[in-house]
């Protein structure tokens, strides 16, 4: 019984996690969506494993200005 209500709380953590990130294509949102409700326990585990978070690019100012930051 107890185990039943930990994985349905998980599977909702694990669609809201996937369903509020902006930075995936619609269609990797369904994807992921679908795995998450047919297969509980492994779709949470599959989205975990390739859903990596992009990199946010650093800005370079001396790039910008025209000045190396090497002196």
């Amino acid at each position: 019984m107890y185990v039943l209500l930990i994985l349905i709380i998980v599977d909702i953590l694990g669609l809201f996690s996937v369903l509020k990130r902006n930075d995936l294509d619609p269609m990797y949102k369904i994807v992921f969506t679908l795995c998450i409700i047919l297969l509980p326990i492994v779709g949470i585990i599959i989205y975990y494993l390739f859903s990596s978070r992009r990199k946010r690019k650093k800005f370079d100012i001396s790039k910008r200005w025209g000045r190396s930051s090497k002196r």
